[in-house]
């Protein structure tokens, strides 16, 4: 949250959408800053009182030598031992709550055994379980269905259960293996190996048991029985389990994270973007991949991952339809924006926002085109790749060095640096707009004029390096490269680097710089 001036408080996507209403310009142009009129005071004009700033203890360090004291700050140190005595503390928790989901019961092998077993409990059962599965896709049709099913009787879901074993195909389940998560495709590979039965016992490998039982359903069943958790595949599925090559398995698993990662970077850096380009950013990122060469087939797999996977985890849900708009990938960032998690919030008010976001995204795909993002952001968490921009680093050096008095400083340039990264990315504005926001919510603490000329070079310098949603996925520095036709260079302060037609070219390739990057 961000604090204004008149004490209100505001979340970083609101305080984007603010400037969304400031005219959209730069073609590629790289952005300058007058710092005085950013700040829109006058010479005159005293600065706004503050605690007072200090030089932290982690400025002037290199980034390697940073990273090293972070972690051997107290700060640090404090929160892994928070973090293990969270784990500590939720474990009996979590243990009893994976033993209060299983069916209290002895083992049983089959669907239609346990149906027999537990007489109309069995149907009941079936029921909760298949509700669940539609709930957990956090699609609204499917939420809708699921509500309008849970009127049917126990028995038809018994019924259903048996039914969608029987016709299962082994193409069914390469594909849920395919979107399946880490821990719940672990779990069915062991299952298959080991005799189709697990058994566990209070250790801390049974930690996580609980969620990835309930999402490895309707395969699995568990049961609580003499103090152990058993969990059985059923046997309805086994002869298709038989079927799976688990070696290539394996390998369609690791082309699915790199799809994962592909969509999930090219929805945190446009914020919405149609299923085409992501599929042209997967194949320019990892062109030996020989699975979902097709378009449609790609699509059928984020549909797939977005269904099975939540979306704080893939960051982005994938549309086959939404009225004009071709299909398309939907960032977490837009969603909470438009009010998706707002339970005050109709399906048409949300419908109606992401519509304002595409009036505004849309045309600036068609300005800037579909240039891919960097060639660095390949299989890397969005924010490590913005960690490894010098222009970035840049501004976590001066925070470094102007401390709040009040803060911690092992801690107060990350903190502040995300949120101007979500900010800036997220734009919908020019910079010189999120400039102007930054600096009036106080976000960032100035004292001086030359500390405002420092801070606002450091920030428009950032901006221009960054991929957002106003370039659609590219840097202003990218678009301009492309304008001209020549790589720029920077160096490790993010500051451009002048270099000669003449000059040997600073990518290392032994070429002249006008026979090589300068061409």
């Amino acid at each position: 949250m961000l604090e204004k001036n008149d004490g209100s408080t505001i979340d970083f996507l609101s305080a984007s959408r603010e400037i969304q209403s400031m005219k959209l310009e730069g073609d590629g142009t790289r952005w300058k800053a007058d710092p005085q009129r950013e700040y829109g005071r006058s010479r005159k004009t005293p600065f706004p009182p503050s605690v007072g700033l200090h030089r932290g203890a982690l400025a002037g360090l290199t980034w390697e030598e940073r990273e090293k004291a972070v972690k051997e700050s107290s700060g640090w140190e404090s929160f892994r031992s928070e973090i293990d005595s969270a784990i500590q503390s939720h474990y009996d928790t979590a243990w009893n709550a994976a033993l209060d989901d299983a069916i209290h019961l002895k083992p049983v092998e089959s669907i239609q055994e346990l149906m027999t077993e537990m007489g109309d409990k069995g149907g009941s059962i079936s029921k909760k379980s298949f509700l669940d599965s539609l709930y957990r896709s956090q699609n609204p049709q499917l939420s809708a269905m699921a509500d309008a099913l849970s009127e049917k009787p126990d028995e038809f879901f018994a019924d259903l259960a048996l039914s969608a074993a029987r016709s299962y195909t082994l193409g069914d389940l390469t594909k849920d293996l395919d979107a399946a998560y880490p821990e719940v495709f672990d779990l069915m590979k062991r299952l298959a190996a080991s005799g189709y039965r697990l058994d566990f016992e209070k250790r801390p490998e049974a930690f996580a048991l609980r969620e990835t039982i309930h999402d490895a359903a309707p395969f699995v069943r568990s049961f609580n029985h003499d103090g152990t958790l058993t969990v059985i595949l059923m046997e309805e599925y086994r002869d298709i389990f038989e079927e799976v090559d688990w070696d290539e398995q394996d390998r369609r698993r690791s082309a699915v994270e790199h799809a994962i990662q592909c969509a999930g970077s090219m929805a945190f850096f446009c914020g919405i973007a149609p299923v085409s380009d992501v599929h042209k950013q997967f194949r320019a990122w990892y062109p030996d991949e020989d699975l979902w060469t097709d378009e449609s087939d790609f699509l059928q797999l984020l549909h797939s991952l977005c269904v099975q996977r939540d979306i704080a985890d893939t960051g982005l849900v994938c549309s086959k339809t939404g009225g004009e708009l071709p299909p398309s990938i939907v960032s977490y960032g837009v969603m909470e924006a438009c009010g998706a998690f707002d339970e005050n919030m109709s399906d048409q008010q949300i419908e109606d926002e992401i519509d304002e976001y595409i009036a505004i995204l849309t045309p600036r795909r068609e300005t800037v085109g579909f240039n891919g993002l960097p060639n660095g952001a390949k299989g890397k968490d969005p924010f490590e790749y913005c960690y490894e921009l010098p222009q970035v680093r840049r501004m976590v050096a001066f925070l470094d060095a102007h401390v709040p008095d009040d803060d911690d400083d092992y801690e107060y340039a990350d903190r502040t640096t995300d949120m101007l990264l979500m900010l800036t990315i997220s734009n919908l504005g020019s910079p010189q707009d999120v400039l102007r926001t930054v600096l009036d919510s106080e976000l960032v603490v100035i004292e001086t004029q030359g500390e405002l000329r420092e801070f606002s070079d450091c920030f428009m310098t950032m901006s221009n390096a960054l991929p957002c949603w106003m370039n659609y996925g590219r840097s202003a520095f990218d678009l301009n490269d492309i304008a001209t036709g020549q790589k720029s260079f920077y160096d490790e302060s993010g500051r451009k680097i002048k270099v000669g037609r003449n000059d040997p070219c600073p990518c290392g390739s032994g070429k002249k710089y006008k026979k090589c990057c300068g061409k």
